[in-house]
């Protein structure tokens, strides 16, 4: 079942915002659609914004 989360991307890793159902180990296609960071907000490593994945929903206001 398709489903789109919001990951950010830290020390090399995409790691989700929230909790994710999946079974250990199991293959997954990734879409990376960045985000553009809120008003304000610093990016701490410009690399890691072009990898983040984008919901459809608003923003969970993290920066």
């Amino acid at each position: 079942m398709p489903e789109i989360i919001t990951a950010i991307h830290e020390n090399g890793v995409l790691r989700p915002i929230n909790p994710i159902t999946l079974p250990e180990h199991q293959t997954v296609r990734i879409q990376v659609l960045t985000e553009e960071p809120a008003a304000g907000c610093r990016i701490h490593n410009p690399v890691a914004s072009g990898s983040r994945i984008s919901q459809s929903s608003p923003s969970s206001g993290r920066c």
